[in-house]
């Protein structure tokens, strides 16, 4: 009985300490509900100053809302009267131009009238030497006599028969009348008149005019023209004026102000812009369309450059300049580059007259050009003929173009086939797959003869498999074209070009926006560095991502091409612990080597924007590495 009281109590103890720990807590909980409650009532305290707050500016607000809506509608009001004033304003200006247009074709009429007396003398003249009719004086002066009826085109002018010099040819001594037909409007004519407005001379006779220099203009003014004029003086400047009073449509860069008033007055294009740009603006990058380029006393090389390998056989050249003592070594150009040119046989009044440009100025493509015209997929390989080296002589340099890939089946394939069919007689294509799993292994299959080295095998990521890739690559030229873009038609040829014009680490052009399969781009993107013009790449500009490098400054990796030289001398490697700017990393470490870049107007890359890529949407998953590597090379700097 007594062990069970024991028992008994010592539970009861047990119980007793269980009830006092849980009052314990209890108190605890309690103290901790009491905190709890003012915090509560806390918030809510502070949650009714929000609310009144919110309620404040949701009225400020809707008063604010109110107050745009009264602006708007005064704005609205406004527009319309401006409208209005705009269109009165417009139909006045339509008045204006017409009057000057009015004014223009009179100005031009008499102009035109003025020279063309001059020039009917002068054929006259020389019709009458021609035939051994100079007796007919009197009917000559009739002809010239402005109180004479005017003569009608092929009118004959019928005469006694002259005497005939026996000293003349077998030809001439059957002669029978002197019945000539004075045909007034002849190529001839047009070019006599031309030349008398380069001279200043309204009394120039068509024999002070040696035969080659009529025929060369005769050539020009036979048929309808387009002509591209740089830098013309008060000479050029009166030729060009005098060719488009003929009907040639004539563009104009870098005129002075005071000549551009005289010569918009005949039609001429004024551009303001420099050469590059407008080529792009209006993607006419291959300037063999135009049959004449006129060059005054003191173009830029800039523009020379431009012009080189993007003419055609056809093309006349009429420049004061003399080109052979043109100096290219302060603009990066190579030195043979005017070389080429000899001194001019064919002259006139200061003007240096060429049939067509030296061999090595041509545009080696432009047989080539028109049978690739941007094929829609399949494309399809033309048969074209390759010109065996470069315009210059060389050879045409390697260039070593690699393609790293993983799974991208959907779209290696005209990767693939825009660099093969480049048609590029000394390319070096390497292919790098990290064992894709689509149907890309057999893709590659269809083309494995024609690769220099296709590697199938596991990579730690893209940046590995491009050392693999540069690693076995011998070329002297070096780029990388990613699995989804492509290049356009003949890209190869225009870098291999440009490389051999100037005198340069990097050549970079533009890039083809293109939306997914679209054939037709939404864009074609140029950086901001000037149009062919070797210049350093800016170190300051591509560390700047906020000004510059974001807000496409500069250029897409695909389109940039590198001398073997400038990949050794910056490392020869991209970083492999990069997932996103190994390219941006390089150009940063490329322009702290020293690179010198040239921007050239064709685009090179049709650059394809779609889901799967890796840069693709809006939250821009690569700014976070792409300032981590910024931020290390202001580091350094420093």
């Amino acid at each position: 009985m007594l062990e069970k009281l024991d028992t008994a109590n010592r539970s009861l103890a047990e119980t007793q300490q269980q009830v006092n720990y849980l009052a314990f807590q209890n108190s605890n909980l309690l103290d901790n509900l009491a905190a709890t409650q003012q915090e509560v009532e806390k918030l809510k305290s502070i949650n009714l100053k929000f609310q009144n707050r919110v309620a404040i500016y949701s009225q400020t607000l809707n008063e604010l809302n109110f107050h745009n809506f009264q602006i708007k509608q005064h704005n609205a009001e406004l527009k319309n009267q401006l409208n209005v004033q705009q269109e009165n304003l417009n139909s006045k200006y339509k008045k204006i131009d017409a009057l000057q247009e009015k004014i223009n074709s009179l100005n031009a009429s008499v102009e035109t009238l003025q020279i063309g007396r001059v020039a009917f003398k002068q054929v006259i003249k020389s019709l009458l030497r021609k035939t051994k009719t100079e007796k007919l004086l009197t009917i000559y002066k009739k002809l010239v006599n402005k109180s004479s009826s005017n003569l009608e085109e092929n009118q004959e002018i019928i005469s006694p028969k002259p005497e005939l010099d026996t000293s003349s040819v077998e030809e001439e001594s059957r002669v029978e009348s002197a019945s000539v037909k004075v045909n007034l409007i002849s190529d001839s004519t047009e070019a006599l008149i031309v030349l008398r407005g380069v001279t200043f001379n309204n009394e120039l006779d068509i024999q002070d005019v040696s035969e080659e220099p009529l025929r060369f203009f005769s050539e020009i003014v036979s048929k309808p023209s387009q002509i591209l004029c740089i830098s013309p003086d008060a000479r050029m400047a009166s030729l060009i004026q005098a060719l488009a009073y003929g009907g040639a449509e004539v563009f104009c860069f870098a005129c002075s102000p005071n000549l551009a008033i005289s010569l918009q007055t005949v039609g001429v294009k004024m551009i303001w812009q420099d050469l590059g740009s407008w080529m792009v603006e209006t993607q006419q990058t291959n300037l063999s369309e135009f049959d004449v380029v006129c060059l005054g006393q003191n173009p830029s090389l800039v523009d020379w450059a431009l012009l080189h390998n993007r003419l055609s056989n056809n093309t006349k050249i009429i420049t004061q300049a003399d080109v052979q003592a043109l100096n290219p070594k302060d603009f990066n150009l190579h030195q043979s580059l005017f070389k080429s040119w000899e001194v001019s046989n064919l002259t006139f009044n200061g003007l240096k007259l060429y049939d067509s440009p030296p061999s090595n100025w041509k545009d080696p493509l432009d047989i080539i050009s028109p049978l690739h015209q941007y094929q829609q997929w399949p494309w399809h390989d033309p048969n074209i003929r390759i010109p065996s080296t470069l315009p210059s002589g060389k050879p045409w340099p390697k260039i070593s173009v690699v393609t790293v890939t993983f799974n991208q089946g959907k779209y290696i394939e005209e990767t693939i086939r825009s660099i093969l069919q480049q048609n590029y007689p000394n390319l070096e294509y390497i292919l790098i797959d990290a064992c894709s799993t689509d149907n890309t292994h057999e893709i590659l299959g269809r083309y494995k003869d024609q690769f220099a080295h296709c590697i199938i095998e596991p990579d730690k990521g893209q940046s590995d498999a491009l050392n693999k890739g540069f690693s076995l690559a011998t070329g002297d030229i070096l780029a990388w074209l990613n699995s989804d873009d492509c290049y356009v038609p003949d890209s190869l040829f225009r870098v291999a070009l440009a490389f051999d014009r100037y005198v340069t680490d990097m050549v970079a052009g533009g890039v083809q926006l293109r939306e997914d399969f679209c054939p037709t781009p939404f864009k074609v993107h140029h950086s901001k560095l000037p149009f062919g013009e070797v210049v350093p790449l800016p170190t300051e500009q591509l560390l700047d991502l906020d000004k510059c490098w974001q807000q496409g400054h500069f250029f897409y990796q695909p389109e940039v091409f590198w001398t073997r030289e400038l990949w050794e001398r910056s490392g020869g490697k991209v970083l492999e612990d990069l997932f996103y700017s190994m390219d941006y990393e390089l150009w940063v470490r490329m322009s702290v080597n020293q690179a010198k870049i040239v921007h050239i107007p064709e685009p090179l890359v049709a650059y394809r924007v779609h889901e799967k890529q890796k840069t693709y949407g809006d939250d821009i998953p690569f700014l976070p590495e792409l300032t981590s590597v910024r931020d290390q090379f202001l580091s350094i700097d420093r």
